[in-house]
């Protein structure tokens, strides 16, 4: 039973490493805080132009969009549209998760499931 355990253990991290999860950090109902590993939903493609992968960075380093929106030389809304088609297509859906996607995007261990599915980490 515990090789098993070590097993799949094993495997999840090299499925982390080769990019086909994200970790994110979650709460539990208790409160407690707790690593999740998540897969993108179901048809994400993984492909983000270069405009959603800078706007995703800028977002990561915790700029609000209304500066992302400067940057990129365009209006607010249509900056917002940028950062939620690059979430859609990555899975993602907070801040933190953009974060986190971007540490693992700059050592090129992008999300590259295609399940979407939640993974609690002890």
């Amino acid at each position: 039973m515990n090789e098993n355990r070590t097993s799949e253990g094993s495997r999840l991290w090299r499925e982390l490493w080769d990019g086909k999860w994200t970790v994110a950090e979650a709460r539990t109902d208790e409160g407690h805080r707790t690593l999740v590993l998540r897969r993108p939903k179901p048809g994400a493609s993984n492909k983000i132009t270069d405009r959603e992968r800078l706007a995703l960075a800028m977002t990561a380093r915790g700029l609000p969009l209304k500066h992302v929106a400067i940057d990129l030389g365009t209006s607010l809304p249509t900056a917002c549209e940028i950062v939620k088609r690059a979430l859609r297509k990555l899975g993602l859906s907070t801040r933190l998760d953009i974060a986190q996607w971007q540490l693992l995007d700059e050592r090129d261990a992008q999300p590259n499931g295609t399940e979407s599915e939640t993974r609690h980490v002890a």
